[in-house]
């Protein structure tokens, strides 16, 4: 089970650190693979694995590592071409994005869906990174903002407000909208 979990973040050749008997005088440390860890040995309360940091980029299904890459990607040590955008230069590619995700979804293409939505979330955790290199707000504040107003808009699901049909719900949703001050 823990190897699933860190191959979500990890590639299999991923080196790791097993620790058997830690803090005793028998302790041992042995470096295997992550594809090999569950054949590695003995596991119990005193075995402690140690995942040094990753110090490549590859896919992986979190979003840390996405953020990670476009801090690298903005760096000096990065890409010419994104190091230069900004986020006017960037508002052709989202209007883009947007309309191609819209057809993906026109044509049913499943996979088509998560490649333009993976497109769309590349705009928007661009222009976070840029708005965070100029002090202005990152990815985590734009969670934060939209959580808020999922649950502010719902009272119907977490608070003391009723809506029983999609049409209640729209109602209820523009009622709130209405009352919100405008940023």
């Amino acid at each position: 089970m823990v190897k699933q979990m860190l191959l979500g973040y990890y590639p299999l050749e991923h080196k790791v650190n097993i620790i058997s008997s830690a803090g005793l005088a028998d302790q041992e440390i042995d470096t295997v693979e992550l594809c090999a860890l569950e054949r590695s040995g003995r596991f119990d309360r005193l075995t402690c694995i140690y995942v040094p940091p990753n110090q490549e980029f590859f896919p992986a299904k979190d979003i840390q590592t996405l953020l990670g890459l476009l801090r690298h990607l903005r760096s000096p040590q990065g890409c010419p071409g994104d190091k230069e955008q900004t986020s006017a230069s960037l508002v052709c590619h989202a209007l883009e994005e947007r309309y191609e995700v819209a057809d993906a979804i026109a044509e049913g293409d499943g996979y088509k869906i998560c490649e333009e939505l993976g497109d769309l979330l590349l705009q928007i955790v661009f222009h976070c990174q840029i708005a965070a290199e100029q002090g202005q707000f990152d990815f985590g504040d734009v969670v934060q903002a939209i959580t808020s107003k999922l649950i502010r808009r719902h009272p119907h699901v977490s608070g003391d407000k009723n809506a029983h049909t999609p049409e209640e719900v729209s109602s209820l949703w523009a009622e709130i909208k209405e009352q919100e001050p405008m940023l």
